[in-house]
This record gives structure tokens, C-alpha cells and sequence, in this order.
């Protein structure tokens, strides 16, 4: 897991950065091997990545049955904690 408490991303999500196909239940915030991060689909992370997640190499999401993005493996990069975005949003 990313962290004890659930972070999700928070960012929008078009589709995957390479590949441009939609996101299905799973969405990557990974390092590429051609140079850039980004988020991928599964397709593309199994071509387009070292396939290692944590510090500096990436995050794993899964779509929740709210639609949401959970981390789920690697560290939180950026997501956030549901209970910090009020602290965020509003500055405390």
C-alpha cells in the first residue's frame, strides 16, 4: 500500500499518456523509459517501464466503485490524503 490512510488522485485523467486510450480499473504515475513520467495504462506500463514502483520509479491506482483513483502500490507522490484536502484546499 501507498500509505495506512487512503490517498487518492486528485488530478484530471484524460486517458493514458502514451497510448491515449481511456483509462480502465487500473492507471499508473510511473517513470517511462523514454524519458518522461506519466500516467499509463497496464499495456503501456508493461512496455514502456522498468515495471518497478516505489520512490522514484512510480504509483499504482486502481478505480474505486465510486470512480475514484486508490493507491494501492508504490509510495503517495501526488496524491493526497482524503482528510488532508480540506487543509489544502482551504490553506490549514
Amino acid at each position: 500500500m501507498c500509505t495506512e490512510e487512503p490517498l487518492y488522485w486528485l488530478g484530471p485523467l484524460g486517458g493514458c499518456d502514451i497510448c491515449k486510450k481511456p483509462f480502465n480499473n487500473v492507471m499508473y504515475d510511473v517513470k517511462t523509459n523514454i524519458g518522461p513520467w506519466g500516467n499509463l495504462c497496464e499495456s503501456c506500463f508493461q512496455l514502456y517501464t522498468s515495471r518497478r514502483l516505489g520512490t522514484g520509479q512510480g504509483q499504482k491506482f486502481e478505480r474505486q466503485t465510486d470512480g475514484r483513483f486508490l493507491c494501492v502500490e508504490g509510495q503517495s507522490g501526488l496524491a493526497i490524503a482524503a482528510s488532508d484536502t480540506k487543509k489544502i484546499i482551504l490553506g490549514y
